[in-house]
């Protein structure tokens, strides 16, 4: 769902303005939520239910697509609601990757984050790619229905699973913004983690140069059709799989 509102974000915002700007805007805005808000949003993890934050993250995010369906042709409105959604996306993400414990050995651990990536990179092949054939009919409401629709089926299946949960409220003594701020520190404190994070800015930099510079030179000087746009960024996808087989090996 995710994959097809992508595409579609992408396609009319960049067809509606020349200017790679707009284009650039949907990358960030779309990343910014989650880069600022995920470590903050981290103790509720331990203070809430898992399952009840997953399933509140995916009926929010449903809600903001339903409402991006009906600005599809307002570019700026369509940038501000995929904020809202990006921090939908940073409450998900840290009960996310949280919850994997709780339902999986711990010496299969690395064989599920595999399978997880490996999954995402295909629906980067997948999806793209029947956004694009959605976008021939002009009917761009489709593909934000569409997720609306994956984010419901989401939270249902997210709230049939079984599982123990350990709500640590209670034996916290620290404040929430202790424990937040605690979690930024431990990040810079390990340097395994300080390397990476030091790393990935450099190189987080340059892709989203190449990201935004094709999308607009796809759009502006090829002229692709909506199918071929989709179908293009499908092929990002297939790299995306090899990296996640490969990673555990």
């Amino acid at each position: 769902g995710d994959g097809i509102t992508r595409v579609a974000l992408i396609y009319l915002i960049g067809k509606s303005s020349s200017h790679s700007l707009l284009i650039g805007m949907v990358i960030f805005v779309q990343l910014l939520p989650t880069a600022v808000l995920s470590l903050v949003f981290g103790p509720l993890v331990d203070r809430f239910s898992k399952r009840r934050l997953m399933v509140f993250a995916d009926l929010y995010r449903m809600i903001i697509v339903l409402c991006m369906a009906a600005f599809a042709q307002s570019p700026i409105i369509l940038l501000v609601l995929l904020g809202l959604h990006g921090i939908g996306t940073a409450l998900f993400v840290p009960a996310q990757s949280s919850i994997v414990p709780s339902i999986i050995p711990k010496e299969r651990i690395p064989e599920a984050i595999a399978l997880s990536n490996g999954t995402a990179s295909a629906m980067q092949i997948i999806a793209p790619a029947i956004g694009g054939l959605f976008l021939l009919s002009e009917r761009y409401d489709i593909n934000f229905m569409v997720n609306a629709a994956t984010f419901l089926l989401s939270a249902i299946l997210i709230w049939s699973i079984k599982f123990e949960e350990y709500l640590h409220h209670k034996q916290k003594k620290s404040g929430y913004w202790l424990d937040a701020l605690t979690g930024y520190r431990d990040i810079f404190l390990l340097p395994i983690l300080r390397f990476f994070l030091f790393m990935m800015i450099p190189l987080s930099f340059v892709i989203g140069i190449l990201n935004t510079n094709l999308v607009s030179a796809l759009l502006h000087h090829f002229h692709v059709s909506p199918s071929h746009f989709g179908f293009l960024e499908a092929s990002i996808g297939v790299g995306a799989i090899l990296g996640s087989l490969l990673g555990p090996k």
